[in-house]
């Protein structure tokens, strides 16, 4: 982490820390900040959970627990997937949607962080609810910990960690350029490390995983 934060403040141009607009902690927030948009970029690490006593006739929300969820990528209700939609969504498809008769859901949306929605309620009780979501990653245990990521992505979190600060002092030039610069290289890089395993018989999974490629032999 250290020589990540090094080279932001390369970037910052603020290369003395004992004379910086910024502390080496609000730095490392942005590092943390910087795995949770990588986590989500990739979609990785992913868990699964299911919510305790499953549907409830007529019940539309329900509580999500963990606290490691970044974002949910999937819900099945009785072993079937749901379409995830926004509320507006449902609006725009069925203005009277609140009051729809209960049914098979068919749909799910998020109310907040917490909160998963089914349309339409429930018929049937005790069906299981289980999402898949990508968890929040790991942080950096101390400053001599490297990123659980691929070694060539490595180098982006200064980047990124420049541009937010830049962001959080209202230089929103320095912050846009900074935050270009992030999201080309990330994808050159995925894009060069795709050529490289295609060379070798390996492919992306479906959601193009950083950590999960298949090989055909």
């Amino acid at each position: 982490r250290s020589d990540i934060r090094t080279r932001a403040r390369i970037y910052l141009n603020q290369t003395d820390a004992n004379n910086s607009n910024f502390t080496n902690t609000q730095l490392n927030g942005f590092l943390f900040d910087w795995l949770k948009d990588m986590a989500t970029w990739q979609k990785w690490p992913k868990a699964e959970t299911t919510i305790a006593g499953g549907t409830v006739t007529g019940q539309r929300q329900y509580t999500v627990d963990p606290e490691d969820i970044l974002q949910i990528v999937d819900v099945y209700v009785n072993s079937s997937p749901l379409d995830l939609v926004t509320e507006e969504f449902l609006k725009s498809a069925d203005p009277a949607w609140r009051d729809a008769p209960n049914g098979t859901p068919q749909y799910g949306f998020m109310y907040d962080n917490n909160r998963l929605a089914l349309y339409p309620e429930p018929l049937i009780a005790g069906q299981e609810i289980l999402l898949r979501y990508i968890q929040v990653p790991a942080d950096f245990t101390d400053d001599d910990t490297e990123a659980d990521l691929p070694e060539p992505f490595h180098q982006l979190g200064a980047f990124y960690c420049a541009a937010m600060a830049s962001l959080s002092r209202d230089d929103l030039t320095k912050h846009q350029v900074l935050l270009g610069l992030y999201s080309s290289f990330r994808e050159s890089i995925r894009e060069q490390s795709t050529a490289q395993i295609q060379k070798r018989g390996f492919e992306w999974t479906e959601e193009r995983r950083i950590s999960n490629v298949t090989y055909n032999p």
